[in-house]
């Protein structure tokens, strides 16, 4: 592993090996390789395929980038909303005209996504 010029204890201080191997603390060895770190790699979005850093939304078993999970959690919340003004007796109609603006978007990307993925 290479020679250790100390050892990091529990509170972050630092001791020598030997003083540290003597009140049987547990050793970490202090690395600076940063190579040895490892990175993770964002994935692929489940809607537009797109290599962004990616979020799960609750109850879905997908990781989407940003913007695919704020357009599909802007979709539930109005068609709850349209849900509730029609059986309120309420009209609906801009909150409709918006969600099938965002629903037109979200099909074109997850196509678009599709076709890309097919060359």
């Amino acid at each position: 592993m290479g020679c250790r010029e100390s050892v990091a204890r529990r509170d972050g201080r630092k001791r020598p090996p030997q003083q540290a191997a003597a009140t049987g603390e547990e050793e970490t060895p202090m690395g600076g390789d940063l190579h040895s770190v490892q990175q993770e790699v964002p994935g692929a979005c489940g809607m537009c395929g797109q290599a962004k850093e990616l979020f799960e939304l609750p109850g879905r078993a997908e990781k989407l980038c940003l913007a695919c999970s704020a357009d599909l959690a802007t979709a539930v919340v109005l068609r709850t909303e349209i849900d509730s003004a029609t059986w309120a007796g309420q009209d609906a109609g801009d909150m409709v005209a918006e969600f099938a603006e965002l629903s037109r978007q979200m099909l074109t990307r997850a196509q678009s996504a599709a076709a890309l993925g097919s060359w």
